[in-house]
């Protein structure tokens, strides 16, 4: 009986609640980014104004990124996920309330960007916490599945909830998603989360005796997770001198070696990709009115083909997040990368050729694919960096992210502007060839960069008594981290 009630209350445990609150939070934040726009272009609102609202949220959201981690650190994330939830609140009843008002509608990017900037640190962060030890990659991967299907699903019924029902009453439907989400997202952590803090505090309280002073062989060098800590007995096995601090660089393995390269590649075609996306989803609205693209639904169609088209998109973009998800043959593959780079290229050329609704919903979606394949990328490789700036190369990731989305369409609007609305096109497909060019040559300097620094490095593979010391050596790295984790983001 025991053992049925436990299953019953599944659906009451933190992780279903976090993934629900991921869907439910892009819902909602993607009828903002659907129905505001459609509602500024309605008012007659340029290509700049459209890309300025665009560009005040994204670059306030890059601005502040890098310390959303260390408030979710300081307050408990469970107190500022609700923080974020007010916030957006309030940008979208700004809207509802003053529909008509241009400078309301930039007063409340502000606010959006300030809900994303508290969301998104602690709810990733809570995530990661209560994973445990081999559930990480898993948990995370479902929680970017569930933000990611709530974003196609916030495109598709906020358009069209507009169309029918008009933009206050749908921005009113948006917020009472926000309360549902104060509502259902935990207050506290797991139990085992929760009894592990409570014995780390009272170890601390105690003052106990730091069982890592005893004295090693330092071979890390700044910091880099990919070098280790050599006790001195073990030091004495594999034949290292046997002198405290001094510093050894251990030889990196070949995936921490394509790591140090792939990071930055994913930096760029992140740029390229996910910033030429964002360019396309602020501005295509233009080109559908120019065109009279749409589909012959209740209310306007242009309003109609657009959400439906960005649906079609983040659903391919969803189930990339899936497949990916399920293996990792995908990593360490530059030909992947030109792939997607190319796939999306192809698909910027198509829309300044094809303006069958239909053909366009086709190539969206493998559009969608390839944005996926460029999100997913650069945060696998960044989540994979130093372990000392972890936080850093994902905070890198992300203002890449936010800052391509917030001057790339400012960019793309100023050129529409100044010549036609196929000029934002255009811009995009010449910044898909730049990174092209630049991604080749990134990837051979730094491979030929990184290999030099390899050379340098020890193999203490190469000792004799090496295979009877790689236990030891194992086993004390990892009490070593285990110690060390901190529990932050």
């Amino acid at each position: 009986m025991h053992k049925y009630i436990k299953y019953l209350l599944i659906p009451f445990d933190n992780l279903p609640r976090h993934l629900l609150v991921a869907f439910l939070y892009d819902t909602s934040c993607f009828f903002y980014w659907i129905v505001v726009p459609l509602l500024f272009n309605e008012q007659g609102a340029t290509s700049v104004q459209l890309a300025l609202l665009q560009t005040i949220c994204f670059v306030i959201y890059a601005v502040l990124a890098p310390f959303g981690g260390k408030l979710a650190d300081r307050i408990s994330p469970f107190i500022v996920v609700r923080m974020s939830m007010v916030f957006l609140t309030i940008g979208e009843a700004i809207v509802a309330i003053w529909p008509s008002s241009k400078i309301a509608i930039y007063f409340s990017a502000a606010f959006w960007a300030l809900s994303a900037f508290t969301f998104w640190p602690a709810a990733v962060g809570t995530v990661g916490k209560e994973a445990g030890i081999g559930h990480e990659a898993r948990n995370s991967g479902l929680f970017a599945v569930c933000w990611s299907f709530g974003k196609a699903i916030g495109y598709a019924a906020g358009g069209t909830l507009k169309s029918s029902l008009g933009s206050s009453t749908s921005l009113y439907i948006s917020i009472g998603i926000n309360i549902l989400i104060a509502i259902i997202y935990p207050y506290r952590h797991v139990k085992w989360l929760r009894d592990k803090i409570k014995k780390e505090k009272e170890e601390l309280k105690g003052n106990k005796e730091d069982p890592l002073s005893k004295e090693t062989v330092i071979t890390n060098e700044n910091n880099n997770k990919d070098d280790v800590e050599i006790p001195i007995d073990v030091a004495k096995v594999i034949g290292i001198e046997n002198t405290p601090n001094k510093s050894i660089k251990v030889k990196w393995t070949e995936q921490q070696l394509k790591n140090k390269t792939y990071t930055f590649l994913g930096y760029l075609m992140q740029l390229g990709i996910f910033g030429t996306s964002a360019v396309v989803t602020n501005q295509y609205i233009k080109i559908a009115d120019e065109k009279s693209i749409g589909i012959p639904l209740k209310g306007s169609p242009e309003d109609n083909f657009v959400s439906i088209n960005f649906c079609i998109m983040y659903i391919a973009q969803t189930l990339t997040f899936v497949a990916m998800s399920i293996t990792d043959k995908w990593t360490y593959k530059r030909t992947l990368f030109l792939i997607a780079m190319a796939v999306f290229t192809l698909f910027l050329i198509l829309l300044t050729v094809v303006f069958n609704p239909y053909v366009i919903f086709m190539t969206s979606f493998f559009a969608g694919i390839a944005a996926g394949f460029s999100y997913q990328t650069s945060t696998y490789y960044s989540l994979r960096a130093s372990e000392k700036s972890k936080g850093l190369f994902v905070g890198i990731s992300e203002s890449v992210a936010a800052l391509s989305n917030g001057l790339l369409p400012l960019f793309a609007a100023l050129l529409s502007q100044a010549f036609n609305v196929f000029a934002t096109i255009y811009f995009c497909i010449a910044i898909m060839i730049v990174v092209m060019i630049l991604f080749e040559i990134l990837y051979h300097t730094l491979t030929y960069i990184n290999k030099k620094r390899q050379a340098k490095r020890v193999s203490i593979s190469s000792d004799p008594h090496v295979n009877e010391s790689n236990s030891a050596i194992s086993k004390e790295n990892k009490e070593y981290k285990n110690s060390s984790i901190n529990e932050t983001n």
